[in-house]
């Protein structure tokens, strides 16, 4: 038999578990999940027909000539792609160059936050324009 305090965790676990479920409607709205699942379905569908028709339909004979890179267009590409690799991997690189014009940013925002509340509270029916 578990001890006290284990035993409460459980029973709360379990009335937060159908608290979540009753909120989001389980059991009662089973036909709006089943019309949500299926317009998912088909329009995932209809994007794979409508893709497969504008990539993989016949080309155009007047585009069957044109090369489909040159290395100009690499010699761009490859820099910007490892930029992109770069701060996806150490995005610190470029959050610490902006890390002192956001930190100035939030001190306003929140001093105009606190101004405002402030004036808000001696003005209960005033409306701040």
């Amino acid at each position: 038999m578990p001890t006290a305090p284990s035993a409460v965790i459980a029973a709360a676990r379990h009335v937060n578990a159908r608290a979540i479920a009753a909120a989001c409607g389980a059991r009662s709205r089973a036909g709006s999940r089943a019309v949500a699942a299926s317009a998912v379905v088909l329009t995932a569908g209809y994007m794979l027909w409508a893709m497969q028709r504008v990539w993989l339909g016949k080309p155009n004979e007047k585009y069957l000539n044109l090369p489909d890179i040159n290395p100009r267009e690499i010699a761009m590409l490859v820099p910007l792609g490892i930029i992109v690799v770069v701060l996806g991997v150490y995005p610190h690189a470029i959050l610490d160059l902006i890390d002192t014009s956001l930190q100035h940013l939030n001190s306003t925002v929140l001093a105009a936050g606190k101004a405002a509340g402030a004036v808000a509270a001696a003005a209960p029916g005033a409306v701040i324009r």
